[in-house]
């Protein structure tokens, strides 16, 4: 066992001296640790990539220490020298080129991401697994980046290399995801084409805090969300998205299936396949994963993560719809829950309807209109976002009045047609302005086909509004398509 004596070999110079000394370019990221034990101390010292940084738990003071043994992932490799733990080291890895674990920003930084990441207060309450970059979970799928999170869960971008594909791993909090993965078994079952909904292809499980276990549910890899990409998407992608999430929707209502929540957030573009890219490739074009630290939870180390952006020029005329852990079969009568967001909630589900294919016509609607018009037209919560609606498309039925259960506040000029309640104050634009002033250089026969398929879509009355079905051959959706074709 080599011994390193003197001030000169810190452990700092000695670890520097080892990983990124001449003749190691090949020495990978947090992979590599190098423990030092002396009596009860341990201290362990982690390399970024790109960088000759080090994180600690314990500084060593400049003295002598036995070096134990390295360890790669799971593995120790057991060292007789500096050379020959470098040289077993790379035997272990091989050819490969090192991975790169992305970057932790510096700590005037770490807002940046924190405003794009998932609360981190939900990890320390043991809700969310802890991940890091270079993660291999289930002895297969190794963690490359992050494409989002939910109020429920984390999805990370993997490569299965087992199959030597990309996937998407949605993580779940505990207790979730059973449901979700026995409707979409009943999805595929009786959907006659799925290939317009994003379904699973492989589950397993997670070890998460006191006995818990996280649902892993294993993905095509798909593009950002609607969300994410409505104001650099131009308006002839977006509408091809606008027809073929109602194909999806179709499909999902000709099976008897309710999707029941239905937005921006869970409808995917296509984007070309990345099976066979690099880590570099893929960071190339995604950009190096934008981490901030994230206390230890429990035992499991873990990152918080900006997720990844996808270049526009990606992006290809085709959408998914996913997210299906609220869905059900509609003879099932389905739980009648208020919708979040809810602009994206019909409003007879806040006044005591069930969901149903109409409820989803009307969250369909919703997402036509900022697809269309490149905005959302209807943003806010509570009393903000239903007086929008109101304004827009005119008052509630008179009979719905005492029946709210989207709030404890309601306005009586919600349900006012006789006009003498006067409105909140606060700016309300009727749908022709909205039109006017988003798309101002569209043609008269234009806006009367969008005035047209918005109030069909928009109707308060479930039974009389537009189905997917009727959609389709609508001939002002007809002669809308025609135009951005």
């Amino acid at each position: 066992m080599q011994r390193l004596q003197g001030p000169k070999y810190s452990a700092i110079a000695f670890v520097s001296r080892l990983l990124i000394g001449r003749g190691s370019p090949t020495v990978p990221g947090p992979c590599l640790q190098l423990l030092l034990s002396e009596t009860s101390l341990r201290t362990r010292l982690t390399r970024h990539s790109g960088a000759a940084s080090f994180r600690w738990t314990t500084i060593l003071p400049k003295t002598t220490h036995p070096l134990a043994s390295y360890h790669y992932r799971d593995t120790t490799i057991p060292t007789g020298s500096i050379s020959a733990a470098r040289d077993n080291l790379k035997a272990k890895m091989g050819a490969q080129a090192p991975f790169d674990y992305g970057s932790f920003v510096d700590p005037d930084d770490e807002d940046d991401v924190e405003a794009e990441a998932e609360p981190r207060e939900r990890y320390a309450q043991g809700l969310y697994y802890p991940v890091q970059i270079g993660d291999v979970v289930d002895g297969r799928y190794r963690i490359e980046h992050k494409l989002g999170w939910g109020g429920y869960s984390t999805v990370w971008l993997a490569h299965d290399t087992h199959q030597d594909k990309a996937v998407a791993l949605k993580i779940l909090i505990p207790g979730e995801g059973e449901a979700e993965r026995r409707v979409q078994l009943g999805i595929l079952e009786a959907v006659q084409d799925p290939s317009r909904l994003v379904t699973y292809q492989a589950a397993f499980y997670l070890p998460g805090v006191k006995g818990t276990q996280h649902m892993v549910l294993v993905y095509p890899l798909r593009g950002p969300s609607l969300r994410a990409t409505l104001y650099r998407i131009p308006p002839v992608l977006r509408m091809a998205a606008a027809k073929h999430l109602l194909l999806a929707l179709k499909s999902l209502h000709d099976a008897g299936f309710v999707h029941k929540d239905l937005n921006m957030g869970n409808v995917m573009w296509h984007i070309d396949p990345i099976d066979h890219w690099t880590t570099g490739e893929i960071y190339q074009q995604f950009g190096r994963p934008r981490k901030a630290t994230l206390p230890e939870a429990r035992g499991k180390p873990g990152e918080l993560v900006e997720p990844m952006r996808v270049p526009v020029d990606m992006i290809r005329p085709q959408v998914y719809l996913g997210d299906f852990g609220l869905s059900f079969k509609y003879r099932d009568a389905g739980e009648n829950t208020v919708q979040f967001p809810l602009p994206f909630c019909a409003p007879e589900r806040l006044h005591g309807e069930a969901p149903s294919f109409a409820s989803d016509m009307w969250s369909y609607t919703t997402v036509f209109a900022s697809l269309y018009l490149g905005a959302d037209v209807l943003w806010g919560n509570g009393i903000e976002c239903i007086s929008r609606v109101v304004g827009m498309i005119g008052p509630f039925p008179e009979h719905w009045k005492g029946y709210y259960s989207g709030g404890a506040i309601t306005l009586d000029w919600w349900y006012d047609h006789s006009g003498r309640v006067a409105p909140p104050n606060m700016p309300l634009d009727t749908l022709e302005k909205k039109i006017t002033h988003l798309r101002p250089n569209i043609s008269s026969t234009e806006r009367k086909h969008v005035l047209s398929l918005l109030y069909k879509g928009w109707s308060y009355v479930p039974e009389r509004r537009v189905t997917a079905r009727e959609l389709l051959e609508d001939p002002s959706f007809k002669a809308l398509l025609a135009i951005y074709e």
